[in-house]
């Protein structure tokens, strides 16, 4: 709602970088939970962050773009991909870590700790290089 009504955040990485770092966070505190509110934590976190993530998401997609519709169905289309894809391997790595081991029970999240980190580090690669080319 509060990123809804205001416009601080447009075209600022670092408000992005929050996000994903607040879900990052989050992942992290579900892999080390040893109590029931470290996983209200992690969730609180992971829940905001992705919030702000698909927010950010969706915001850059459609901006400007002449075919919003049909815009938005490619967004939510990747997003799905995504997602499922995402799920497929996490699935594929707990399946492996239970039937393996009992110490790697949890590795599933920090698959997924590592799967964000690098993609924040791809994105903050890609911005340091566009902002490169604009003060060139």
């Amino acid at each position: 709602i509060l990123l809804g009504k205001y416009h601080f955040w447009h075209y600022r990485f670092r408000y992005l970088l929050l996000g994903q770092l607040a879900s990052v966070a989050g992942c992290v505190m579900f892999a080390v939970a040893s109590s029931f509110n470290l996983l209200e934590v992690g969730a609180l976190l992971f829940g905001a962050g992705s919030g702000i993530v698909y927010l950010s998401s969706i915001y850059y997609s459609l901006h400007g773009q002449p075919q919003r519709a049909g815009q938005s169905g490619v967004h939510e289309a990747v997003l799905c991909f995504g997602f499922a894809g995402g799920m497929l391997i996490v699935a594929a790595v707990n399946w492996y870590t239970e039937s393996h081991s009992q110490v790697l029970h949890r590795a599933p999240y920090w698959l997924a700790v590592g799967m964000l980190v690098v993609g924040i580090v791809i994105q903050a690669l890609l911005v340091a290089r566009a902002k490169r080319r604009a003060s060139q």
